[in-house]
């Protein structure tokens, strides 16, 4: 039986891509450093940070946002209404990983979030 093995991408880095996107817009968001992170997030409930956006090894649009209290309506709200697959969520960081295989819907989520969310994005320039 004959197998094909799953083509595999360099792992590509999307954040300037999503802040041109936001700033094309008109959206609010908030560039943040790593080291930030953590403090940002925990500001209020309706605080997000958005800690990467990446198209990873398996060709999908991957990002990873970081919220106050693990709520679980963050999950449902990636889950069910922008219908992305939640590749993990950790609990002690309180961080969702979610994918899709569209770069569009991602750009869309990320943009959701930014108007629904005080948004930060988590950048340093190289």
């Amino acid at each position: 039986m004959i197998e094909f093995r799953q083509r595999k991408y360099a792992k590509q880095d999307l954040m300037p891509d999503v802040i041109e996107n936001l700033t094309k817009k008109g959206v609010d968001f908030e560039i943040i450093d790593p080291k930030k992170a953590e403090e940002a997030s925990k500001v209020n409930s309706m605080s997000m940070v958005l800690m990467y956006a990446c198209r990873n090894e398996s060709g999908y649009y991957e990002i990873q946002v970081k919220d106050k209290g693990f709520y679980r309506y963050t999950r449902k709200l990636l889950e069910d209404y922008c219908k992305m697959e939640i590749k993990t969520a950790d609990e002690s960081t309180r961080t969702y990983t979610a994918e899709d295989e569209h770069l569009g819907k991602m750009m869309s989520v990320i943009e959701l979030l930014a108007l629904k969310y005080k948004l930060s994005i988590v950048y340093k320039k190289k």
